[in-house]
């Protein structure tokens, strides 16, 4: 990979983000607290990913990005959400191992 440090982004292209779920190992963390948007085909490629996922600086995600990222397999924090619907709040809470603001946890 090129350019920046993947903690500096505030947006993914899906290239970036198929890049650096493929750097991933079991073990490794990725940190993109300073993303604040993510597409459903970024979000698909992010949850293959080895490693855990911050993406503390989403305030919001589509049900597809939802959908994608509750396929994750390991933890993944999403603590700054302050918008989901009904559907997207279920599918994240399907992950066993997800960090998200305690109003979309019940």
């Amino acid at each position: 990979m090129s350019g920046e440090s993947p903690e500096y982004y505030k947006t993914l292209t899906v290239k970036q983000a198929k890049e650096l779920a493929q750097h991933g190992e079991e073990g490794d963390f990725l940190v993109l607290d300073r993303v604040t948007t993510l597409s459903h085909e970024a979000a698909k490629e992010l949850a293959k990913h080895q490693g855990d996922l911050w993406l503390r600086g989403l305030n919001k995600l589509s049900d597809e990005a939802s959908q994608a990222l509750s396929q994750h397999k390991r933890k993944l924090y999403l603590d700054g959400l302050t918008t989901l619907s009904t559907e997207a709040a279920k599918a994240l809470r399907s992950h066993p191992k997800i960090s998200l603001p305690t109003k979309f946890k019940r």
